[in-house]
């Protein structure tokens, strides 16, 4: 089945291939409504009107055109049943060829400025501690070395192949090297491995409908079994979706990535944009979202806020350089409208500019900054 041939038939059929539909269903009964997706996927919502069961909704995802280059989807597979047990992504219900079929959940992905938001910035990041503390995935150990470097270091050089040794000013083969330039100060840190979804962005972040967290986390109860359980109910407003990328990784990875992700806006006229000077996070939300991270608020002991902070600074550059290498891989392989030259242009400057900064210069200019937005 191809995206343009989605007629209600044609998912009535596939969705009676699947055994998720009886044979013979009126293919009047299946109603398919397009859902706004994140930049590879075609997301649809399929509405079944039933005479002995009611109304009932799926999510059904066609895969993007390329996508295969740099997803593995047995290892997605495995990975989101773990997830899905744990409450922190929707149930996967069928997979085919193309996509797959998956509980739809009755929620909105986060605005950009939600993303951003104290209150719900902190949910995520709890969140994101929660799916990190997954420690077994069925078929899928956990390495001793993540293969973070290594992906890096092949998508560049396949990059090489695909672009040609400089390609829109840059010089794709030194982007290989680059990997040998960032490893001994990624590993320095010494961050842990565990399951990260290693694609956290406000597009693969949902509220769940009639959830008002950043309203009720101003509402606090003084009954500490009140709160706990509260905080329970808010986190769980919180869920993930788009595991493609998802795979055991370096912890500081994925929370660099939050990072960097606060300066995109995916739902905007020009989404391949970043505004890394007026919205990635500054000193004093850094460590915001470390303390929610740790779980101990304004009560999380200084010196574990301080190396987490740097944790993810760091791992920050690993960010930007695989993505700046997976934009090059897009520009040649994707079909979406999307200006990844442009993107890429914009990942990589971050990361050369991280690269040549040392650790007081970045500290003084983010004093500065903070200074000027007071």
């Amino acid at each position: 089945m191809t995206t343009a041939a989605l007629s209600p038939a044609a998912v009535a059929t596939l969705l009676q291939e699947l055994g998720l539909l009886e044979a013979g269903t009126d293919a009047a009964a299946v109603a398919v409504t397009p859902i706004s997706g994140g930049n590879t996927n075609r997301i649809y919502r399929v509405t079944c009107e039933l005479t002995e069961c009611g109304q009932w909704d799926l999510l059904l995802r066609f895969f993007g055109q390329g996508s295969e280059a740099f997803i593995d989807r047995v290892q997605e597979e495995r990975i989101f049943h773990a997830v899905a047990a744990e409450g922190l992504c929707p149930k996967l219900l069928a997979s085919f060829l193309q996509g797959r079929v998956e509980e739809f959940v009755p929620a909105q992905p986060l605005t950009a400025s939600q993303f951003r938001s104290p209150a719900l910035s902190a949910l995520v990041a709890r969140r994101l501690h929660t799916l990190h503390s997954i420690s077994f995935i069925e078929g899928l150990p956990k390495p001793s070395v993540p293969p973070l470097l290594a992906q890096i270091r092949g998508w560049a050089t396949r990059a090489v192949a695909l672009c040609g040794p400089r390609y829109e000013g840059w010089d794709v083969v030194g982007l290989v090297t680059e990997v040998d330039r960032l490893e001994p100060r990624l590993l320095a840190v010494n961050s842990p491995i565990c399951l990260c979804h290693n694609d956290v962005n406000h597009l693969n972040v949902l509220l769940r409908v009639g959830k008002n967290a950043a309203d009720k986390n101003e509402e606090k109860s003084n009954n500490g079994a009140e709160d706990e359980e509260k905080e329970d109910k808010e986190e769980s407003s919180i869920v993930f979706v788009d595991l493609e990328y998802a795979g055991w990784n370096y912890r500081g990875f994925d929370l660099g990535n939050l990072l960097c992700e606060w300066a995109s806006d995916f739902r905007s006229p020009h989404p391949h944009l970043l505004d890394f000077t007026h919205h990635y996070p500054t000193k004093q939300q850094q460590e915001h979202l470390a303390r929610a991270y740790l779980g101990g608020g304004e009560d999380a002991r200084e010196e574990e806020v301080e190396r987490l902070v740097f944790e993810m600074k760091e791992y920050a550059l690993a960010s930007h350089l695989l993505w700046g290498v997976w934009g090059l891989l897009q520009s040649k392989l994707s079909t979406i409208d999307f200006d990844f030259v442009e993107y890429t242009r914009q990942r990589l400057t971050e990361y050369f500019k991280g690269m040549g900064r040392r650790r007081g210069e970045e500290e003084e200019e983010e004093e500065k900054k903070e200074d000027g937005e007071k």
